[in-house]
């Protein structure tokens, strides 16, 4: 049973803008949410006819970059532009963090014990374990 649901940006949010590198503690922070039971959404302005043969931005560099990242089972909505609202019928909880910021192990510990992931196992995924 999933725990519910998070909405991810990429560029900015999980990625270096413009690249396929992640950003500091990113990979972290998605198997922590993995490792909790939660299902990933990736939200994203890319994919767009604007981008369609961008060599970063399109949506086969997307599919490729997140399956390189072992993500690419994950959804993914493409050319949602910002500002970005959820209107939802249920208590709604955001994260706001400035782009391009990452995630340090202790903001990591932090969300870790926030979503109830402070087992063994999931600790052991945000360290890059199995």
């Amino acid at each position: 049973m999933e725990a519910g649901t998070f909405l991810c940006d990429l560029d900015g949010t999980l990625f270096v803008h413009g690249t396929t590198d992640p950003l500091p503690g990113a990979m972290e922070f998605l198997r922590l949410v993995e490792s909790a039971g939660y299902r990933i959404v990736f939200v994203t302005r890319r994919g767009d006819a604007e981008f369609a043969d961008h060599p970063v931005y399109s949506r086969a560099a997307t599919e490729a970059m997140l399956a390189a990242h072992g993500l690419g089972h994950h959804t993914i909505v493409y050319d949602v532009r910002s500002p970005r609202f959820l209107v939802d019928d249920s208590p709604i909880q955001a994260i706001s963090r400035p782009s391009g910021q990452g995630f340090t192990p202790e903001w990591l510990d932090d969300f870790a014990e926030a979503i109830g992931s402070g087992d063994e196992e999931a600790s052991d995924a945000a360290e890059g374990g199995e």
